[in-house]
């Protein structure tokens, strides 16, 4: 499965973004840890199956600040939290419908074989509801770590200022955000 996710990192211009994004890329890809590959959508990095040979242009790295930028991060949080609610109601209709050891055993008398539910889902559902990376994130920030919500998307936006105090200087506060789309497999 393909999908575009964003990481946002802070860089002084764009081959630094691109430089910094290729590194939290590597990681989440190194010995398939969280996605199999990524390609960006450089000239260098697309073939037939994947980045621009499959979704078309997309820029290769803008401002955070930037209509495109906008438009990439408020897609990715709305694409995160689609994911989440989606995985959430199946969770409320399975535990309305099973006990907690019918949950657990992952098997009850009252499933039947028109059920639409696949007892053996509800741990996959929770499971994506509480990831931190993968295929129900979107958005990652310079570490690598999935923006799960919009606190945490303000805080990388502000480039996590609330961790200073006055008398400390933030050492990305001079850089600029810049949004990095990547076509990666999982």
């Amino acid at each position: 499965m393909h999908q575009i996710i964003r990481v946002l990192v802070f860089a002084n211009d764009k081959e630094e973004a691109l430089s910094n994004a290729g590194e939290v890329l590597d990681n989440l890809c190194e010995n398939n840890r969280v996605f199999d590959y990524y390609s960006l959508f450089t000239d260098e990095d697309s073939t037939e199956v994947s980045g621009k040979g499959r979704w078309g242009d997309l820029p290769e790295a803008v401002l955070a600040s930037s209509k495109e930028g906008k438009k990439l991060i408020e897609d990715g949080i709305n694409y995160t939290k689609k994911e989440f609610i989606d995985n959430l109601k199946k969770i409320k209709r399975m535990i309305k419908k099973f006990s907690m050891e019918d949950l657990f055993n992952e098997r009850s008398n009252k499933s039947t074989k028109n059920d639409k539910f696949d007892l053996s889902m509800f741990k996959h559902w929770l499971y994506l509801a509480g990831m931190y990376q993968g295929t129900a994130i979107w958005l990652y920030d310079q570490n690598g770590d999935g923006i799960k919500d919009a606190g945490y998307l303000k805080n990388v936006l502000d480039k996590w200022e609330c961790n200073y105090d006055k008398n400390e200087k933030n050492p990305d506060i001079d850089k600029d955000v810049w949004v990095v789309p990547a076509d990666v497999h999982c």
